[in-house]
């Protein structure tokens, strides 16, 4: 019995692997690879969205300039508001369906830290 329970254990650690790994394949630059533009009326790049946020300040087009405002410790912390956004409502649907893992986003340097892929 305790056989068949680390087997299967087995199975569902490299199975959950495999799809992050797919996953990780499938979006090497993070953000830009699902915020682009998809079609006339369905423009997603990080600029149209921004624009989309009621009182953003204007003219940010590029994700490092974020880190501005959105440091760790900040009223508006990256960590919070992009989990938020991705994990709830519309987003998570559309995120799920996709079968986006930690590592879309994600990348994990040689020494072991996690990274936001494009900064």
């Amino acid at each position: 019995m305790k056989k068949l329970v680390w087997a299967l254990l087995a199975a569902a650690v490299l199975v959950l692997a495999l799809a992050a790994l797919t996953s990780a394949a499938d979006y090497p630059n993070g953000c830009t690879d699902c915020h682009r533009k998809v079609a006339p009326d369905k423009d997603y790049t990080l600029a149209a969205e921004i624009a989309r946020i009621p009182n953003h300040p204007k003219g940010f087009s590029e994700l490092s300039k974020c880190m501005m405002c959105h440091k760790a410790g900040s009223k508006y912390e990256f960590r919070t508001v992009l989990h938020k956004v991705h994990f709830e409502g519309e987003h998570f649907k559309t995120y799920k369906e996709q079968g986006n893992y930690c590592l879309t986003c994600h990348g994990i340097a040689n020494d072991g830290a996690v990274f936001l892929k494009g900064l």
